[in-house]
Formats: structure tokens, C-alpha cells, sequence
């Protein structure tokens, strides 16, 4: 009895969907990765949702990768999101847009070409350990519309 009940309360859980697609940068020398990465997003309320580890398989110069990713909180409008990692094998990517099924998202440009890596040493990968990653500045409206 007690497992149908605890059943019945995981199939009640809603899951909301989230999807991370990444362009890793064209640049072979410098982009492939076969390390770990980790997500996180928050909201404009500061409301955190931690993915944990997302990537699967080794990242290829010039790929298209598209994370589909779940969690039982709606963040609504996502404001920021990060990537990091605990890993020495670095990652170079071009572009990483994030959205959900009730926001339709942003995009971010890693114009810098900033590696992710636990190397963070200037003679080393010259890597950094996590990027932030925010949306454009909200309009006042849209604030306002948001209540905050």
C-alpha cells in the first residue's frame, strides 16, 4: 500500500522541460572536450534550479548539441544561467541558448572565446571555472508586468 501511494505521488510530480542546445566553437585545436559540465538557471525572482552534470558524451569542434533537461520547478522567465565544471579537459563553445516550455529563452555569444576548465592557470588552459551567462536587460514594462 505504502508503495502505490508513493507511486501515485511521483506520477503526480510535474516535471517541467528545459532545453540547453550548445555550439561548440568550430575551432578543433582548441574546442573539442570530453570533461564534465554542469547547469544551473535562475529566475528573475532568485529562484535556482541546479541540473547537475549534463553533458553525456564527448563534445566535437563545430557540434551541435541539444541537452533536453527536466526538473519539478517552473523558473518562469529564466534571467541567467551557468555552466561549470570540476574537470581539466576543457571546452570551448561558441554559443549556448536555454529555454523552457513556458520561456522562450535567450542566447548567449562567448565572443571572449573563454575556455571552461578547472585549469585556471595563465600557463595552463587559462580556463575559468564556471561562466555566468545573463538575458538582455528587462524594459521597464517588463519588470513591471513581472512584479518585480
Amino acid at each position: 500500500m505504502k508503495l502505490l501511494l508513493l507511486i501515485a505521488l511521483i506520477a503526480a510530480t510535474e516535471a517541467f522541460n528545459y532545453t540547453l542546445v550548445v555550439h561548440t566553437h568550430p575551432d578543433a585545436e582548441h574546442a573539442r572536450s570530453k570533461g564534465k559540465f554542469y547547469l544551473s538557471a535562475i529566475n528573475y525572482h532568485g529562484d535556482l534550479v541546479d541540473f547537475g552534470r549534463f553533458t553525456d558524451s564527448p563534445r566535437e569542434a563545430g557540434d551541435t548539441t541539444i541537452y533536453n533537461l527536466s526538473s519539478e520547478v517552473d523558473l518562469g522567465r529564466i534571467g541567467c544561467f551557468t555552466i561549470r565544471t570540476k574537470s581539466k579537459d576543457k571546452w570551448l563553445f561558441g554559443k549556448a541558448c536555454i529555454s523552457s516550455e513556458t520561456d522562450a529563452g535567450f542566447c548567449y555569444e562567448n565572443g571572449d572565446d573563454m575556455f571552461i576548465s578547472r585549469d585556471t592557470a595563465v600557463d595552463g588552459d587559462n580556463g575559468v571555472l564556471a561562466m555566468l551567462m545573463c538575458a538582455p536587460p528587462l524594459t521597464k514594462a517588463e519588470v513591471k508586468e513581472m512584479g518585480l
